[in-house]
């Protein structure tokens, strides 16, 4: 079955189901690459972490930021 033009391929019951989901995990993502970043900043700021661990921790928030982006981005219509 062909899709028509300005319908979302997960419009179904299941798909707004998996639509939620999808959005709900992205949501979930971005918020954890907060709140790790801002446990580094603080770890940062009171001197418990060095150059190289700061440095790994802000790719790490950002391909979380990026992924849970990426998740709400598919999710939406």
């Amino acid at each position: 079955m062909k899709a028509s033009v300005g319908v979302h391929p997960l419009d179904s019951k299941t798909g707004r189901f998996v639509r939620g989901s999808v959005l709900a995990l992205g949501s979930v993502i971005m918020i954890a690459g907060l709140v790790i970043g801002f446990s580094g900043a603080a770890l940062r700021a009171h001197g418990e972490l060095d150059r190289a661990s700061t440095a790994l921790l802000l790719v790490v928030v950002c391909a979380l930021g990026a992924g849970g982006y990426a998740l709400v981005r598919f999710a939406r219509p």
